[in-house]
């Protein structure tokens, strides 16, 4: 048995620079241990959909993409998509034996903020829109680590809803929202997992940056919600190291910076900040080792990976949505001859980029595996993914195809790219690139059935869905992406997926489009009508809705029974499976409130559950909904309140298609008409008309004009904004250091490793210039000393011989006065 470290102990041991160097870390992925005291270094690494471990060489920007091999299991979206909880769970546990096997003891995820808009960057590794499913299937993965005595730290919390501003933006969201929306899927987490850790968003929340928000660490995480695990900050993310301690903020990453260690130490020493807050903060991270560290764990071989595999595909195979299937295209038979067209095909883009960027141990290609499959096909590149329009390979496709040909059928393997969407960058388009349309367009010519695999990470415009016979979404499928598309296509696995977000017609239907990632303070003014909450209360058209998948098979319900008590509503139904196949259907609860006195959405998801039919067969389900679930936040009396009266019970396959209805009548409390919801209504026919100012009225917040950046430039203001002399010297440089990785990359001979490197650079090119010198040098993992970058300031600002001065000065962490004992320190 590993003896746990005795907390109250270590802490009456440990000097004060210890405790402060304790709370940052040592490393890109790693804080400072003690070796005084026998305390090992805690390893942190990234990510949702596997293990990323950095080896030797990478670090927390350029070094994205050196990582040990792990599995990549598909991104967060597909995961979502299965609407399989059980599942879920077994990828976290899979993921944990991968930490255990590499010595890793806090897995960065999952990532659970809510796709407010289709065109964040980051989408691909969020669960929804929706806030019960996502903190469901969240909660899933999380006990699924967490039994590993491996911790998860769930992210970004809050609002961190697009990538251009994540570092300077203020999200202002009213409560209502706040509290129905954004917040809902970490109550959701902390009410059905014992979580271990909080990693905070680097933005500000109404006002406030979310790593010293009193609103979000003390009063709804702490006091509200009981939680007493580790709150660390975004790499980078710390602002004011104090006050975030003072807000129960405990750890900060990627840390090597004497400039906050000493900023504790003086603080505590000149009595500024009390110890007895920085010993809660060291006892919080000693809970932390013992749960995580010293503890007996499963030993782990390296045919983990093996394994692993397996489970990644059958992953695969449950998310993969079918949207159509005209004239039942699909199945495809294996003794035809098809033409496969699109660079997809070959260099299929399987995972997202950024920190989750995966080194796959196992990789198969739909052309690798159509190859071992030995399926007959001709295949035509058809477009460079890279030179998105450059229509050469598009001419030669035509050139040959106006010669005799004889398919059975036309495959096209395409979407947007990893240069289009990623982390550290929002979306410009939810449009295919143009020779992807172009290509389309071309195809319908030769009277061929047309099956499009379409490979994204989040909704896309897909203007040829009527013109086309088939489409499956696979988004980004992880390393088994090759033997999951092909099983789907030939029908060795019936589709099940379900979509966990909107497919829309057209981006202009998205509330207030034209302003998303436009300004730096966001109002989110479309409040709690985000996704279906929207589309369907105002009876918007949508290409695809929340909850849409189709099977190889057909489903049929009946016979819904609903029950009540003071604590619950129960359901009971009858689903057949009519159909040839068998299949796995996804049910899905809402909930309507018809007659409601405060702000709502048509309908709300509630309840859901996966279930395997096998055809011919009559299966009865069950399902509870917790009367606690139905409570609305009240923004006037600003608690959460059952409303009084009739609700209809909504059982369907999807938002738009209500199968069987029922209704219960519920004991609440009869709310007053709301001056806040009737002065919003007045808005809400012409929702895009209403003005930040008024916003900000009705629901009672600050209102805050956009921001204008100048000389003199401070430690907040974007590198992109540094326009003069020294200043845009400055910010070309640090541009370049980024683009010359993608550079450098395009020469390396391995295709994946290059694709790899490639996202690396573009990631650190595009992210440099929305950053400040302040985030960039706390997230430098001390590369850019925060002395260095004041100094940086100053020349910007015109002073040149001030700033070079505290170049000059290096910043070393204080010493004891009885002498060094931290014998770890670099410093």
């Amino acid at each position: 048995m590993v003896k746990k470290l005795n907390v109250q102990e270590m802490i009456s041991k440990m000097s004060l620079k210890e405790k402060a160097m304790f709370l940052t870390g040592s490393s890109p992925m790693h804080n400072y241990g003690s070796k005084r005291l026998n305390i090992k270094e805690l390893s942190l690494n990234d990510g949702p959909n596997g293990l990323r471990r950095n080896t030797d060489e990478g670090d927390s920007l350029g070094g994205i993409s050196q990582t040990y091999k792990s599995t990549v299991f598909p991104c967060s979206a597909l995961l979502a998509s299965t609407w399989n909880k059980d599942l879920l769970n077994r990828v976290g546990d899979a993921i944990a034996k991968e930490c255990l096997y590499y010595d890793t003891n806090v897995l960065l995820g999952p990532a659970v903020n809510i796709k407010r808009n289709p065109l964040c960057g980051r989408n691909f590794e969020y669960y929804s829109e929706d806030p019960y499913l996502a903190g469901t299937m969240a909660s899933s993965f999380i006990n699924g680590v967490e039994k590993n005595h491996v911790a998860c730290c769930v992210k970004h919390f809050a609002c961190n809803n697009n990538e251009k501003f994540r570092f300077i933006g203020d999200s202002k969201v009213d409560e209502k929202a706040l509290r129905e929306i954004y917040l809902k899927p970490y109550e959701i987490i902390l009410k059905n997992t014992n979580i271990s850790s909080f990693m905070t968003a680097y933005n500000r929340l109404n006002d406030e940056y979310c790593s010293q928000n009193s609103n979000l660490l003390i009063d709804f995480l702490r006091k509200e919600n009981g939680f007493n695990g580790v709150l660390m900050t975004d790499w980078g993310g710390i602002v004011d190291r104090i006050k975030s301690l003072e807000n129960t903020l405990d750890l900060e990453m990627p840390g090597e910076t004497p400039h906050n260690i000493n900023y504790i130490i003086d603080s505590v020493k000149n009595k500024t900040l009390d110890e007895k807050v920085l010993n809660a903060s060291v006892e919080r991270m000693l809970n932390l080792y013992n749960k995580t560290v010293y503890e007996d764990k499963e030993k782990v071989e390296k045919t983990i990976f093996e394994e692993n595999y397996k489970l990644a595909l059958e992953a695969t195979e449950e998310g993969i949505v079918l949207l159509k299937n005209k004239n039942n295209v699909l199945p495809l038979k294996e003794d035809k001859k098809f033409l496969i067209v699109g660079d997809m095909f070959e260099n299929i883009r399987f995972q997202g980029s950024g920190s989750s960027l995966l080194n796959p141990y196992i990789f198969v290609s739909p052309k690798d595996y159509f190859d071992k499959q030995k399926i007959k096909y001709d295949y035509f590149k058809a477009y460079d993914q890279i030179e998105e329009n450059d229509e050469t390979y598009l001419n030669e496709l035509k050139v040959s195809l106006a010669k005799k040909h004889d398919y059975d059928a036309i495959l096209v393997f395409a979407g947007q790219s990893d240069f289009i969407e990623s982390e550290g960058f929002d979306r410009e388009t939810i449009d295919l690139p143009n020779v992807q349309l172009k290509l389309i367009a071309e195809l319908k010519k030769y009277n061929l059935p047309i099956v499009f695999v379409l490979a994204s990470g989040s909704a896309v415009s897909l203007p040829f869905k009527e013109e086309v016979d088939g489409i499956i979404d696979v988004f980004l499928s992880g390393e088994t992406v090759g033997e999951a598309i092909y099983n789907i296509l030939f029908g060795k696995v019936n589709p099940s997926g379900k979509l966990t977000e909107t497919f829309i017609e057209k981006y202009k239907d998205v509330p207030f489009f034209d302003e998303f990632s436009k300004n730096i303070i966001a109002y989110y003014k479309e409040s709690i009508f985000v996704g279906y909450r929207y589309y369907d209360t105002k009876n918007i058209k949508v290409s695809y809705p929340f909850g849409y998948g189709l099977s190889y098979t057909n489903f049929e319900y009946s016979n819904l029974k609903v029950t009540q008590n003071d604590k619950e509503i129960e359901l009971n139904f009858d689903i057949k499976n009519t159909g040839n196949f068998d299949g796995k259907e996804i049910v899905q609860v809402y909930i309507s409130k018809p007659e409601s006195r405060l702000l709502r959405a048509k309908k709300e998801l509630k309840a859901f559950a996966k279930v395997e039919i096998k055809k011919g067969e009559n299966k009865n389900i069950s399902l509870k909904i917790k009367i606690e679930d139905l409570k609305v936040f009240d923004p006037i009396s600003r608690k959460w309140v059952l409303e009084n009266g009739t609700y209809e019970i909504l059982v369907g396959k999807n938002v738009s298609e209500i199968i069987l209805k029922d209704k219960v009548v519920l004991k609440g409390i009869i709310l007053e008409n709301s001056e806040v919801l009737q002065g919003y209504l007045e808005n809400y026919q012409d929702l895009n008309s209403l003005t930040d100012e008024k916003y900000c009225e009705l629901f009672n917040l600050k209102y805050i004009p956009q921001p204008t950046f100048k000389r003199p430039f401070t430690m907040e203001s974007p590198i992109y904004s540094f326009d003069k002399g020294f200043g845009k010297i400055f910010k070309k440089a640090t541009i370049k250091v980024g683009l010359r990785i993608y550079q450098r990359a395009k020469k390396i001979k391995d295709p994946i490793k290059r694709s790899r490197v490639m996202k690396s650079g573009l990631f650190v090119s595009k992210l440099t210039p929305v950053n400040t010198l302040r985030s960039l040098s706390f997230s430098s993992s001390g590369a850019l000393p925060y002395n260095i970058a004041q100094g940086i300031l100053d020349m910007t600002n015109g002073h040149t011989f001030k700033g070079l001065k505290k170049i000059m000065k290096r910043e070393k962490i204080r010493k004891e006065k009885s002498g060094e004992i931290y014998e770890n320190c670099k410093y």
